[in-house]
């Protein structure tokens, strides 16, 4: 489970990216919306979680998938509770489980990856953040492909890293890869297609 742009909103306006903590909120909201919940639904959905992934440790050990899934809804729990370093924390260690148990181009270990780098953002280490995005991209075209909806999520959260590093205009080419794509296989009408386009007119004007 990720932190997935398709969950940013795309009728924030114009002027936005670049406020102060934007990136911040875009991805607490992103999280809240991957785990179906509320901030008032989060203080009853943590002791769950904490609950299963305790119990799939015990039962399945550290290394299982259902171990290191339980791992990572507990971390977006974290960024859904306004809790980044919590979450960066959480995620460095597991990014570190998922690489030594599944290999660096296993599918899990690339949404832990984007996970990790959101998180950094999310606490304001945005260029720490646009340089793990950056492999990541390349390492989800390699691996998923370019069309892929990961890839995608990946190329909007580097553009996301460049607008709170100060550097929106470096954030035009994943964007435009990303509408290129969606365009030509949804339609300009999808919701992701919209984002770019909301996105792209910020970074233009900058």
């Amino acid at each position: 489970m990720a932190v997935h742009s398709t969950a940013l909103d795309e009728r924030r306006g114009r002027g936005v990216w670049m406020r102060p903590g934007a990136a911040a909120r875009a991805l607490r909201d992103a999280a809240r919306k991957a785990l179906a919940t509320t901030e008032a639904g989060l203080s009853l959905m943590r002791p769950i979680l904490e609950q299963h992934a305790a119990e799939r440790g015990h039962a399945l050990g550290p290394d299982h998938l259902d171990t290191l899934a339980a791992e990572n809804e507990l971390a977006l729990a974290d960024l859904a509770d306004d809790q980044p370093g919590a979450a960066l924390d959480r995620l460095t260690v597991l990014a570190a489980d998922c690489e030594r148990a599944l290999g660096h181009d296993h599918p899990d270990t690339l949404v832990v990856r984007g996970n990790l780098a959101a998180a950094r953002l999310a606490l304001g280490q945005s260029g720490v953040a646009a340089a793990e995005l950056a492999a990541l991209v390349v390492d989800r075209e390699r691996v998923l492909g370019n069309g892929h909806a990961s890839t995608h999520n990946a190329r909007i959260e580097l553009a996301l890293a460049r607008f709170a590093a100060g550097r929106p205009t470096t954030a035009v080419e994943p964007l435009e890869s990303v509408l290129v794509s969606v365009d030509a296989r949804y339609g300009s009408r999808h919701p992701l297609s919209r984002l770019c386009r909301t996105m792209l007119a910020e970074a233009r004007s900058a």
